[in-house]
């Protein structure tokens, strides 16, 4: 007959609606409960004299004690439990598989409903917080009362009950079973009234049931009952805006679907198999991030000490052992903040932590807002953070109160003091192992060889406790069995190997020098070639195709001494099989190796061959019909890649960001002025889509620098005008003009056509974007002229399409027609695709205006085959024409279908602008078509959008149709959507 330890319930229930076993007297099960709920399911005689006897302990607490054990293991073994409770020691212990407890199989159908949760699995998520929530039975240890079991049931309760149950509402809602959810949500507030996140999730539901007046009555009223708790306010407000104004519905089968189901990080490292010792620091850590019933807590707590001392594995372990607490996650980021890779900052975390949240970064310019948004996002959640590799206060400074509501690990090998003073940092230092865990760690790694004693306490001490180096000596003495350990030992005695090991000056790392020389001279020629061609990469982490080409080697070659380092501790592998990593002080080291190789130059040449050809392939996968800077040639040994897809090259350009813009400084400071220019000037496109221009304006202000240098003009002048458009993008008005005319200064005094033209391009399109209507039509005709003189096709072809766009923005559209047909003839004689469907779907919007519906309609139905062939944008733009058209014919489910579709496609490409166009578009086919509410959603998120890329005057026109729609009638009439010019890239 089956049995089941209850602690959710009575001290023991029978299973399958049985009565329950008799033990006696109270006490015998308050005894038992008191051990079910012990963490190791062992107590103390003190410890368990707190839980059952108290202030009426009896004289002999031990004799009582043994009575009491063996009265309970009668009981238990007449009842055929399958548990043994035994006196061991000064206490005593239970000894029973933890699924026959019934608090330990809750937490297993909970873990296993947050597993299936990640994996989109609602059904089984659902089921398993049915199980976990059916196993309670009553008042949690209802027969044991004491201080120390009504705190447990407190805590119980708050982090492991009440949680489950907003689980289970979340995933009913998300199975679409809202009155399910709401009995949930009713007989919890029975017994747990006033929780914040309950109210939030009865307004979710009742939204779900279509129930809107008694959303708006239930938001009122929490408005007032939460008055003066401005983070309430704030939750309640943005849970019903968001219900109110969703910005970024996700698309099932062409419906809107919302979802409460939240992002749960889980970005940790592997854990260190040779991990030893530490229980002090890992106990001092649980002590500052649980508050007093072992919930996680907000704090931020700081590891200090020497290099390679064993900080980020200590960590990494706690992160590990302590996950569980943090319902939402934990993320580890290395700062890079003493190292030689380029430091990475605050705001790159930010905009890391916003992504893993499915945030749309790209949509928001301004860091600063950046900030505010995620820290909304945080507000409610529990999340641990562990920063490593902090140089300095300073360094974290900014980020620290973005993470307020987390717990924050930092790692740093100095005493954080800034910090301490400013955010109330406690400073735990990390020192050498002791040497009994020292010797623990060097004779696993020694293994079966046999040594005497003294020996291995030589070695011990020699190592000085540091955890990198012991592993390093041990892996020598595994690789050479023929030498002695006492050999080995006197080895390492010399002091030019372990010279100024204890430093922890902070500096450049050489103190461990002769450490790291031990792994490196047992290699063979080609794994130290391949090690010292990591000293070439800027950053810590990088591929084996950028390593074969430093080291020039074959791929597969590379490949094999990879492995070797990796075995060899000198190299990591955090997770994907082709990402390598290694230590700031190992990466330091293989750079002074490469500061001695004969063959540097033509290393760090191919290094910087393979990224600039890559960067090419990559544009070309992503932009085929953008134009290209010539390339260099390619150098011998080089292979780079080549992708097969757009999604495939966007990847890579993300994976190696950090190496591109560092190799951009590299190659300037070694003026190798060729490859400085070239890089950026690929990258701009490339970044552009995730919105990255900080990056895409640092690195073209060193290409216009090294194209200076290098004496190439037209070089120089496409740089100055890219940094002229990118500047338009973000809206920094000023620098965009200051950079444009710098460039058309340049190419006017060098009489380069060509160049001239495509500056007075963007100068133009920089009135455009601006809302100065006149002065973009004027410049365009001026820019015309000299098109018609220059006589390059591609470039006339898109100067008559800009100036069509212009006229038609001033209302002179017949002036329009014939120079879209012009650019369109062009365009048809060089088959560029791209151009073809823009300027087909831009003479359809115009023929609309002038109500020729038929050709509208030709042009629409040629262009619609090319458009995926164009890209996103392209086939969004062609979308939001056809709805147009079919609204005017009035066909209103077309309208709306072609219309939806726009937005599908605009969120595809992660276009803010895009989404923007897309959805002012649906809202005039939704006003258009009587439905006002959903129509004024959708410009209100379109304005929000061109307000966050800082496109003014796109925004003042929505926001123009949004008055309108609210102070007229309700059958609005429908706007002309006038198309939005492209920026002209490169010379």
């Amino acid at each position: 007959m089956e049995f089941m330890l209850g602690v959710l319930g009575p001290t023991i229930v029978q299973m399958h609606g049985k009565p329950d076993v008799k033990l006696g007297p109270p006490k015998l099960r308050m005894m038992l409960g008191a051990l079910l709920t012990s963490p190791g399911r062992r107590m103390g005689v003190d410890t368990l004299a707190e839980w059952v006897w108290q202030d009426n302990q009896p004289k002999d607490l031990r004799a009582t004690l043994h009575q009491y054990v063996t009265r309970v293991r009668k009981a238990l073994d007449g009842a055929g439990i399958p548990a043994v409770l035994k006196l061991e020691g000064h206490g005593c212990i239970l000894h029973v598989e933890s699924e026959k407890i019934d608090y330990k199989l809750f937490d297993h159908h909970m873990r296993n409903a947050w597993a299936d949760r990640q994996r989109g699995d609602h059904s089984s998520a659902r089921d398993n917080a049915h199980a976990a929530l059916k196993l309670r039975r009553g008042d949690p240890l209802d027969d044991l009362r004491s201080d120390l079991a009504d705190e447990w049931r407190t805590r119980w309760e708050q982090n492991c009950w009440i949680p489950a149950n907003f689980f289970l509402v979340e995933e009913l809602l998300a199975e679409g079973q809202p009155q399910a959810a709401l009995r949930q949500l009713d007989d919890l507030d029975e017994d747990h009234p006033g929780q914040l996140l309950s109210a939030t999730l009865r307004l979710r539901t009742l939204d779900a049931m279509k129930r809107r007046d008694d959303v708006t009555a239930l938001y009122r009223s929490l408005i007032r009952r939460y008055e003066g708790d401005a983070l309430a306010i704030e939750e309640v407000r943005s849970v019903w805006t968001d219900l109110r104004y969703p910005a970024a519905p996700k698309r099932v089968d062409g419906a809107s679907v919302h979802t409460s189901r939240r992002s749960v990080l889980r970005q940790v490292p592997r854990r260190n198999p040779d991990f030893v010792g530490r229980d002090e620091i890992l106990h001092a850590l649980d002590e500052e991030t649980r508050d007093p019933f072992g919930a996680a807590r907000p704090t931020v707590v700081a590891l200090a000490g020497l290099a390679a001392v064993g900080k980020t594995s200590i960590a990494i372990e706690w992160a590990h052992r302590a996950g569980h607490r943090y319902p939402d996650g934990v993320a580890v980021f290395d700062l890079h903040g003493l190292g030689r890779a380029p430091r990475r900052e605050p705001s790159e975390v930010v905009d890391t932590l916003l992504r893993s949240l499915n945030y749309p970064v790209d949509h928001v310019v301004d860091p600063n807002q950046r900030a505010a948004e995620l820290t909304r996002l945080l507000a409610d959640r529990s999340l641990l953070v562990v920063l490593d590799n902090v140089a300095d206060s300073d360094h974290v400074h900014p980020l620290l109160p973005v993470l307020s509501t987390c717990t924050v690990v930092l790692i740093s090998r100095h005493r954080l003091t800034g910090a301490a003073v400013r955010h109330q940092v406690r400073t735990i230092t990390v020192d050498p192992l002791p040497d009994v865990h020292s010797r623990a760690l060097l004779v696993r790694g020694l293994g079966p060889r046999d040594a005497e004693p003294h020996v291995v306490d030589r070695l011990v001490e020699l190592c000085c406790g540091i955890p990198l180096v012991l592993t390093l000596v041990a892996d020598r003495a595994a690789a050479r069995t023929g030498v002695t350990l006492g050999a080995l030992a006197e080895w390492l005695a010399n002091p030019s190997t372990l010279l100024a090991l204890g430093d922890d000056g902070d500096g450049a790392g050489v103190s461990l020098r002769s450490a790291f020389e031990l792994s490196y001279h047992a290699l063979g020629p080609a794994e130290q070639r391949v090690f010292t061609a990591v000293g070439l990469q800027p950053d810590v982490e990088f591929g084996p195709h950028a390593l074969a080409a430093a080291a020039g080697l074959p791929v597969v070659a590379t490949e094999r001494s990879i492995d070797t380092l990796v075995a060899a501790h000198l190299v990591q592998q955090p997770g994907d099989a082709d990402r390598f990593g290694v230590h700031d002080l190992l990466h330091h080291y293989a750079a002074l190796l490469a500061e001695a190789i004969p063959d540097r130059a033509g290393a760090l040449s191919r290094l910087l061959s393979f990224f600039l050809h890559t960067a090419h392939n990559a544009h070309e996968a992503v932009h085929p019909y953008k134009l290209r800077p010539p390339m260099l040639p390619v150098e011998d040994g080089c292979a780079p890649l080549i992708f097969t897809d757009a999604a495939a090259a966007q990847r890579w350009c993300l994976t190696e960001r950090t190496n591109l813009n560092a190799l951009v400084e590299v190659a300037a400071r070694h003026e190798l002025h060729g490859y400085a220019w070239r890089i950026p000037a690929l990258l701009a496109d490339l970044l552009d889509t995730f919105g990255f221009y900080d990056d895409i304006v640092a690195g073209l202000r060193i290409a216009a620098e090294s194209a200076a240098a290098a004496g190439d003009i037209e070089a120089e002048a496409s740089m100055l005008n890219d940094l002229g458009q990118t500047h338009m993008l973000i809206g920094n008005d000023d620098e965009a003009d200051r950079y444009l005319h710098a460039a058309y200064e340049l190419v006017s005094r060098h009489r380069i056509e060509i160049g001239q033209l495509t500056v007075m391009l963007n100068m133009a399109r920089r009135h455009l974007h601006a809302g100065r209507i006149g002065d973009a039509v004027y410049s365009y005709q001026e820019t015309i002229k000299l098109a018609r003189r220059v006589g390059e096709p591609d470039r006339l072809a898109a100067t008559a399409h800009r100036l069509a766009d212009a006229l038609a923005e001033a209302g002179r559209e017949p002036e329009a027609l014939p120079l879209y047909r012009e650019a369109l003839e062009i365009r048809m004689d060089l088959g560029f695709v791209g151009g073809i469907v823009q300027t087909r779907t831009a003479l359809a919007a115009l023929l609309i205006e002038f109500g020729d519906y038929s050709e509208a309609a030709q042009h629409c139905e040629a262009a619609l085959p090319l458009a995926p062939e164009a890209g996103l944008p392209a086939n969004m733009k062609l979308h939001t024409v056809m709805a147009r058209l079919a609204q005017a014919r009035g066909s209103r489910a077309d309208a709306l279908e072609y219309a939806r579709r726009a937005v599908e496609l605009a969120n595809e490409a992660r276009n803010a602008t895009g989404q923007a166009r897309a959805r002012s578009t649906l809202a005039e086919v939704l006003a258009d078509q009587g439905d006002l509410a959903e129509a004024r959603v959708e410009w209100t998120a379109a304005a929000a959008l061109y307000r966050a890329r800082k496109r003014h005057h796109r925004a003042k026109q929505v926001e123009a149709r949004l008055r309108d729609h609210d102070s007229s009638d309700p059958a609005l009439p429908t706007a002309r959507r006038p198309n939005t010019p492209s920026v002209e890239h490169s010379l």
